[in-house]
């Protein structure tokens, strides 16, 4: 059996793709957390619970991700809050070129609390410092 030598980091143009998301967060004053969770654990229940809560003080985002479905997008929907769909077709995670293109849908400027939630890994809660928030960096979805 041939072996195959490989001499660069075959994560090297995701890990790019990711530092290029978590620039864009910090140029933007914005700070992303992740949550990881199973299907059906209840990450679109906890949304659906804080989201009205958070609307009188925060304008906030969600990028959804999904196997197939569009339906925890339609349930955040109905808290009046935008959110992007993602469908992975089948794939259990967000990869950080799948957030960049729906950032190029948001205008950032205009929230203070993005949340990205998708399977294994999971919800990203984005806060800008210096509005009395939390910050920090997050390493893994996509930024």
């Amino acid at each position: 059996m041939a072996r195959l030598e490989i001499n660069q980091d075959l994560n090297s143009l995701n890990s790019r793709k990711a530092a290029e998301n978590r620039d864009k967060f910090k140029s933007h004053g914005i700070f992303a957390i992740n949550m990881m969770g199973s299907p059906g654990s209840g990450k679109t229940t906890l949304l659906e619970n804080i989201l009205p809560r958070l609307g009188t003080r925060l304008r906030t985002a969600v990028i959804e991700g999904d196997l197939a479905t569009q339906n925890d997008a339609l349930r955040i929907e109905k808290t009046g809050v935008t959110a992007l769909q993602i469908n992975t077709d089948g794939g259990c995670h967000l990869d950080p070129e799948m957030i960049a293109k729906q950032l190029r849908r948001l205008d950032l400027d205009s929230l203070d609390l993005n949340h990205r939630k998708c399977r294994q890994p999971g919800l990203s809660r984005i806060l800008r410092p210096g509005r009395g928030h939390a910050h920090g960096r997050s390493e893994r979805c996509g930024g």
